[in-house]
């Protein structure tokens, strides 16, 4: 198991890296960033299905959810809803795919596990099964990665195996 703390990191290139790379993420899941949620929803799959009395949406089949800079593929994505708002957000798949490109100048985020669970309520991602996360070029991989975005922890559990986690070499400052 291996936990890391953000605030441990901040100001440092590496760990901010994850900080950016997890936030994008959690960002841009249902809620998005302003320019996010300022963009249209689009979402294509084989099929569609509502249960309103259960407030669940189930998307299946070639799942493509696009929204601003958002990318999210998936062989099923299910979301939650009550009141009105969306409570939670799961996207399965061999593997569910997230990429979220925030600017011009920000580097493309990636995700990739064979579930990708996103509690709003709690503040809580989840990749699942052979989860990685990946953003210029450093990569974290492991059976579990969840992000604490209340607290902004990121814990990694390889299930048995070992976390992975590749770095790569540092670029000398330009002056």
């Amino acid at each position: 198991m291996c936990a890391v703390s953000m605030r441990r990191f901040k100001g440092c290139r590496r760990g901010g890296v994850w900080l950016v790379l997890l936030a994008g993420l959690a960002v841009a899941l249902p809620v998005g960033g302003q320019a996010e949620r300022d963009s249209p929803l689009d979402i294509e799959a084989n099929q569609a299905e509502f249960r309103e009395q259960e407030g669940l949406t189930i998307y299946r089949g070639d799942v493509r959810m696009r929204q601003g800079g958002i990318v999210l593929r998936a062989d099923e994505l299910q979301i939650y809803a009550a009141d009105g708002r969306v409570r939670r957000v799961v996207a399965h798949g061999r593997p569910a795919q997230y990429e979220q490109q925030a600017g011009p100048e920000r580097p493309q985020v990636a995700a990739r596990a064979n579930s990708i669970d996103y509690r709003l309520e709690s503040d809580l991602i989840q990749l699942r099964e052979e989860a990685s996360l990946t953003q210029e070029g450093a990569t974290l991989s492991g059976e579990q990665i969840t992000y604490d975005l209340r607290t902004n922890r990121l814990r990694a559990d390889g299930g048995g195996e070992r976390v992975r986690m590749r770095l790569p070499p540092l670029q000398p400052a330009a002056e």
